[in-house]
């Protein structure tokens, strides 16, 4: 029955933040050279946990602006970020459009999809978190923080990133 009423928290909503803990995981996985866009805004955060963590601020354009309209109107080299969960196929057939190496935070079922297979067919790696991997979340308001842990698992995709490694299991 946990299981069940954690679900029913996240249901409706879609606002969840990345820690602060979870981008020092992957930071040494992000070209620091590269412009970064971090299209999901949220609450602004991200960008500035990236630049604590070492990332140049200038470097990184994360602003809250609608990402299906706004990539077409800006320069940058790599995708990093939190996607919203709903909408994952169409997120993910937009990014191979754009031919952008990316890294992502998506539930790790995303990459047993028939869609996901169709649209990659290589230059897939994956960052795997030491533990389930905790988020802030938000009410609808994106005010609340709302108190429960995540009841699934979540991996960093990476796409075009030519690691060392298609697997790494993180510290």
């Amino acid at each position: 029955m946990t299981s069940l009423s954690l679900k029913q928290n996240y249901k409706n909503c879609d606002d969840y933040e990345t820690t602060k803990n979870t981008w020092t995981s992957i930071i040494n996985f992000i070209p620091k050279q590269l412009i970064i866009y971090e299209p999901f805004y949220l609450n602004g955060k991200s960008k500035e946990y990236l630049v604590e963590l070492g990332l140049l601020n200038e470097n990184i354009i994360h602003i809250n602006r609608d990402f299906y309209e706004y990539y077409k109107k800006i320069k940058f080299d790599i995708i990093v970020s939190n996607p919203p969960f709903k909408n994952k196929r169409n997120m993910l057939e937009v990014l191979h459009k754009i031919n952008k190496p990316f890294i992502l935070m998506l539930p790790v079922s995303v990459i047993t999809k028939k869609y996901f297979h169709n649209i990659f067919q290589n230059d897939i790696q994956i960052l795997i978190p030491h533990s389930r991997v905790q988020f802030n979340q938000y009410d609808n308001d994106k005010k609340n923080i709302i108190k429960s842990n995540v009841y699934f698992d979540c991996i960093w995709i990476c796409w075009k990133m030519k690691f060392e490694n298609d697997i790494t299991f993180l510290k």
